[in-house]
């Protein structure tokens, strides 16, 4: 008896508004009939306003910290997220945990002693990564990839325990 809407598609209008517009439509598409609403990734992307989320930078900014050349991400700030979100009632959100995008700084891999650009540092403080979190540069090295480029970003090592118990700790924050 569930019906999910998706709440958002690939060239949503720039500027912050997006979230807005979805709580406007949001009781009249709960009388249609619809009973989840998914959302797009609500975490800053390295495009800053103008990213759809999906090149993530930090998994704690959902539009409130100045990054990336922006305060609000490129679909609203974390107040017009959360407003948004109470209106629709059943949210699911779309979620990237695989990569990140927009390092600002070099890190040392300890397993090679490369230096790649895997280094995020936030201005909040939490769940910062370096190279020791993600596969090196080429990660076609690495016997978990099955000799696939990878090219979305820097890609997450799963192996990591500080990456799966910080992104544990971040989908029991989101929640």
């Amino acid at each position: 008896d569930s019906v999910i809407f998706q709440a958002f598609y690939w060239d949503v209008p720039e500027g912050g508004t997006w979230y807005d517009t979805i709580r406007s439509y949001a009781a009249e598409l709960r009388s249609a009939g619809f009973s989840h609403f998914w959302f797009p990734p609500p975490t800053k992307g390295a495009g800053g306003g103008y990213s759809m989320g999906y090149d993530l930078y930090d998994n704690y900014d959902l539009g409130n910290y100045d990054q990336q050349g922006t305060i609000e991400t490129g679909f609203g700030s974390k107040e017009e997220l959360k407003a948004a979100a109470a209106a629709c009632g059943n949210v699911i959100l779309d979620l990237v945990a695989n990569h990140m995008s927009g390092a600002t700084e070099l890190s040392q891999d300890p397993t090679n002693g490369n230096m790649y650009w895997q280094g995020f540092q936030y201005v909040h403080d939490r769940f910062w990564k370096s190279a020791r979190d993600f596969h090196p540069g080429h990660p076609d090295n690495c016997d978990l990839c099955n000799d696939h480029d990878y090219i979305m970003g820097e890609d997450v090592c799963h192996n990591s325990d500080y990456m799966v118990e910080g992104q544990l700790e971040w989908a029991r924050w989101l929640i």
